[in-house]
């Protein structure tokens, strides 16, 4: 029998655990992102440490902050995860036709451009059916969880196709019936996002230009941003795009620069070889030069 804590019990699809919460920063985003419970995942955490003999991550009131003996598993877990989605590509097989189900990771806020164009790509492909996830969170391509993925921060590695297709740029809006409320932006009621959302752009913004504001409402996506400026809750940075096609909303002027988020499209390379991604990748790729701003 084996000594417990030996090197021999490791398991190696715990490195996608250590991934997770590098990524996430945290042991309950890690969990909701692998589809356990926190604390199935503090277990394994747990075991895997005493296992492997080693810290790996410091529990903090800020998160979980890797130690360096996690830091030089990242790149094998990375590896790992890398072949299990070439697993899968090639099982898949590279087939030639047309048809069948693509999966797109698109970021949240960004489907009124896409999904009214879909009749489009189904009357010129109408063997293929899209799987469409939008949201905070990305995608985890490595991990096989799309096949397509449209986002605001290109990956810094892996094994993708990239492509800048486009830009968003944002602006505050207003319902129309409220904007003389507002003379004095920071004077004025902002809707934003909630407290763990605040790493996104437009928090951020607002964070930096307009510290001290009052915030009534926050809510953790940007179409329930957008209903709260409709129903006159109060301002918010919204992007441009989907502002102006909004008809309650006026553009109110700021002094400040906006954010401008370059747009990247990602394909795993070995996802890419398949003749339906490439439709949609096309597809994609001209939507945005018609609904977004031009990439530089």
């Amino acid at each position: 029998m084996t000594a417990p804590g030996r090197p021999s019990e490791f398991r190696w699809n715990d490195l996608e655990l250590v991934k997770a919460v590098m990524d996430q920063g945290s042991l309950g985003r890690a969990a909701a992102q692998l589809g356990m419970s926190q604390s199935t995942a503090s277990r394994r955490l747990t075991d895997l440490e005493s296992t492997l003999r080693v810290q790996l991550f410091d529990r903090t009131v800020d998160g979980a902050l890797p130690t360096d003996a996690a830091r030089a598993l990242l790149p094998l877990a990375e590896q790992m995860q890398e072949l299990a989605a070439e697993v899968g590509a090639r099982v898949e097989g590279r087939d030639e036709t047309v048809e069948g189900q693509v999966r797109i990771a698109i970021p949240e806020g960004l489907e009124p451009f896409l999904i009214p164009n879909i009749p489009l790509l189904q009357a010129e492909h109408p063997g293929i059916d899209l799987d469409l996830r939008s949201g905070v969170a990305y995608a985890d391509m490595t991990r096989n969880e799309a096949d397509l993925a449209v986002r605001f921060t290109r990956p810094a590695h892996g094994p993708f196709v990239v492509q800048r297709i486009g830009t968003v740029e944002y602006a505050v809006f207003v319902h129309h019936e409220k904007k003389s409320q507002f003379p004095v932006l920071s004077e004025a009621r902002w809707v934003s996002w909630s407290t763990g959302d605040w790493n996104t752009p437009d928090a951020t913004w607002l964070t930096k230009n307009y510290p001290s504001v009052h915030c009534p409402l926050r809510v953790g996506s940007v179409m329930a941003i957008l209903r709260a400026v409709q129903a006159g809750v109060g301002v918010a940075l919204l992007p441009r795009g989907l502002g102006e096609s909004t008809p309650e909303l006026v553009e109110i002027p700021v002094k400040s620069k906006t954010p401008v988020i370059p747009v990247w499209l990602v394909i795993h390379k070995e996802k890419s070889r398949l003749a339906r991604i490439r439709v949609v990748a096309d597809f994609l790729v001209d939507l945005a030069g018609r609904s977004l701003q031009r990439s530089e």
